[in-house]
């Protein structure tokens, strides 16, 4: 691990308040996490669900609560757009220098008339 210990909590986003905190981040303790907060009558009633990116979590989600939709965090959404943005203008950059015109002297750009 890298030199911290992780948790994963169960938050209220509608009553604003944290409803249960597990040890660990794996797929089993979101399981036990959504199992131990919540009764079978209240996990039924959830539609959806906010959380990041970590695979683990959508899983355990998606088997304790299969009727949750998945909503991913703002800033995630934004990362993964920001990098896919950044991905597609490097990659056009590059193309455009393969395809630029040859190299024109330093007196051209200088004194161009």
């Amino acid at each position: 691990m890298s030199g911290h210990d992780s948790v994963s909590n169960l938050y209220d986003l509608t009553g604003g308040r944290v409803l249960d905190i597990v040890e660990g981040r794996t797929e089993n303790d979101c399981k036990q996490l959504i199992e131990q907060a919540l009764t079978p009558e209240q996990r039924a009633q959830v539609t959806a669900v906010a959380l990041d990116m970590w695979q683990a979590y959508a899983n355990a989600v998606s088997q304790a609560l299969p009727k949750a939709d998945i909503v991913h965090d703002r800033f995630h959404i934004s990362l993964h757009l920001n990098d896919a943005v950044d991905s597609v203008r490097r990659a056009e950059n590059k193309a455009l220098n393969k395809m630029a015109l040859p190299q024109m002297e330093w007196v051209d750009y200088r004194n161009p008339l």
